[in-house]
């Protein structure tokens, strides 16, 4: 396993044309979807719909647990 740096990780976030975010429900259920990432600091945000009872806000509740697949060329 190849470890970045810190310097390196933001480099590969911020060339990301996309990312995609994998939860799991409460069944322990997968969830995948592609997101458009904005990095600010030391935060990253990307779109939801903003109303209660989206997939990924759910899954996020009740497992904080997620992982991202930052994509570009």
């Amino acid at each position: 396993m190849r470890e970045l740096t810190l310097e390196q990780a933001l480099e590969v976030i911020a060339a990301a044309e996309y990312a995609t975010l994998a939860t799991c429900d409460r069944e322990g259920y997968p969830y995948a979807v592609p997101i458009s990432p904005v990095l600010e600091g030391d935060h990253i945000y990307f779109h939801a719909t903003g109303i209660p009872g989206g997939r990924k806000e759910d899954n996020m509740l009740a497992d904080p647990n997620v992982s991202l697949a930052f994509v570009s060329k």
